[in-house]
């Protein structure tokens, strides 16, 4: 796609002029070609335009997957509106606060958030509702002028993952949505004739990208509304798809399926985020050679920073992959000062891609040193390289003097043979300060055995490090996409201990 230095054209006009009949979207039985997805772009256009939607006005969106929540994205991004996407999995309260500090003025919900949206003292409209007649006919389209949309409009506002409370919303403009695409896309070949799985939900980063790049590219994306491996079985059972974007259990459940090789062997491209893989996991993927790609990313970021691509070496899959185009990166130490290869620091970044500010800049500063994004994560990059991502700089706590990361710690673990997941907090210990306990999800349950994994991590870490117990759980409490929520382990270990 040409990008000039002040506009981009929006994907989807552009197709439905130069492509009219190529597959946009498609969600159960409908097919949607890119001249059938522009009218229904134009239809949400009138319609909120007739809600007093404009430039700069806020919509917020409370709704699972759909055709309509994809068809608002665009719309608003061409009114210059701004969407305020809720993450379906918080509380109430979490998306009254939300709304009101994102200070939305529309409100648009599908049918199992009716009750809330009803609720509401502001304006709502159901996303399901009858859209304006529209007859237009595809000579029309094809004459009129491509709508342009300015790199610095900002499209959209996400609030990073939580268990309860705000967050912080992160602003993202039109230019960080489509140098992320245009990134992602040269990394994955993505064209004409492919079909990314839209199982991610939209509210998500990593969810709501899919539809800039496959819209960009000409590429479809099939729709659906569940976030789950059984949902992501029966479609791909169905119809194909080309591109997957899965988080690691997920793709462990995938690659156990007795029927694996069906639901694989169209698939050319499978993007892994979301949380570290297991060792155990990473050598499947080299044994059987699938085409993961891994990556490193986070909503600050427009979705992935560092990514794999589809002409790297499969062993390349132990690391986060090497930055898309447009991006810079470096491992700086606590001066600031440039680290070699090898050498483990702060991942700071730069670019197109990364964000200009949060929502609330007072209340959250942007960590920054110059023109570097200072990310919070620990990472180091080899010497051709690409990164491996180590822990947070935050997840530091000190035992008997010792300065501890809970990441060194669970990417040992991931290496046992039987730990699928695993997470560790640090608890108070009245000799030691704080002393590391680790929470694990296994394979294998019934050849477990707690002291085996421990003697493990004692050869590898030393005594000051091996966690003082185990724990396995047969499934992990989640702030987001594949994301372990901490506060929940230690709620849960806190109960556990009284």
């Amino acid at each position: 796609m040409e990008i000039a230095s002040e506009h981009f054209v929006c994907p989807i006009a552009r197709w439905a002029h130069e492509t009219p009949d190529a597959p946009a979207f498609y969600q159960d039985e409908a097919c949607l070609s890119y001249l059938d997805f522009e009218k229904r772009v134009r239809q949400w256009l009138a319609l909120l335009a007739a809600d007093g939607v404009g430039s700069g006005t806020r919509v917020g969106v409370l709704a699972a997957n759909s055709l309509s929540f994809a068809a608002v994205v665009f719309a608003l991004q061409r009114l210059e509106a701004v969407l305020v996407p809720l993450n379906t999995r918080l509380a109430e309260s979490a998306w009254e606060s939300q709304l009101k500090a994102a200070d939305v003025s529309l409100l648009l919900f599908d049918e199992k958030h009716q009750a809330f949206a009803g609720s509401w003292e502001g304006r709502a409209r159901f996303l399901e509702a009858e859209l304006p007649p529209l007859e237009i006919s595809r000579e029309e389209v094809g004459g009129d002028p491509l709508p342009q949309l300015r790199e610095d409009s900002l499209a959209s506002i996400l609030f990073t993952s939580g268990s309860t409370g705000t967050g912080k919303g992160v602003l993202l403009h039109v230019a960080n949505h489509f140098y992320s695409a245009l990134g992602s896309n040269r990394n994955t070949q993505l064209g004409s004739g492919d079909i990314w799985l839209e199982s991610l939900p939209m509210y998500h980063v990593g969810g709501l990208e899919i539809l800039y790049r496959t819209s960009i590219s000409g590429a479809a994306a099939r729709v659906i509304d569940t976030f789950g491996i059984g949902k992501i079985k029966q479609t791909l059972e169905e119809t194909p798809a080309t591109h997957l974007s899965l988080v690691p259990t997920m793709l462990e459940e995938l690659i156990e399926s007795s029927d694996s090789q069906a639901y694989l062997s169209k698939v050319k491209v499978i993007m892994l985020g979301g949380a570290p893989p297991s060792g155990p996991l990473l050598e499947k993927v080299i044994a059987e050679k699938l085409p993961v790609l891994t990556s490193f990313g986070m909503t600050e970021t427009t979705s992935h920073i560092t990514f794999m691509g589809k002409d790297d070496p499969i062993e390349k899959v132990r690391t986060a992959g090497r930055p898309l185009a447009h991006v810079e990166l470096r491992i700086l130490n606590e001066s600031f000062e440039e680290l070699p290869a090898g050498s483990v620091g702060e991942i700071a970044l730069a670019g197109p891609t990364i964000f200009k500010q949060y929502l609330n800049p007072k209340q959250f500063p942007k960590p920054q040193h110059g023109k570097w994004f200072l990310t919070g994560d620990l990472g180091l990059i080899d010497t051709e390289g690409y990164l491996s991502v180590v822990g947070r700089k935050d997840d530091m706590f000190i035992s008997g003097g010792e300065n501890i990361y809970s990441g060194e710690i669970e990417n040992v673990a991931r290496q046992y043979p039987q730990v699928r997941r695993c997470a560790v907090i640090p608890i108070d210990d009245r000799k030691w300060g704080k002393r590391p306990i680790l929470f694990v999800q296994i394979a294998a349950e019934e050849t477990f055995s707690s002291d085996t994994l421990q003697a493990f991590l004692l050869e590898r870490l030393g005594k000051i490090k091996t966690p003082d117990a185990i724990i396995p759980l047969e499934v992990f409490p989640e702030t987001g996409i594949g994301k372990t929520d901490y506060q929940a382990l230690l709620t849960l270990y806190e109960k556990r201990a009284a």
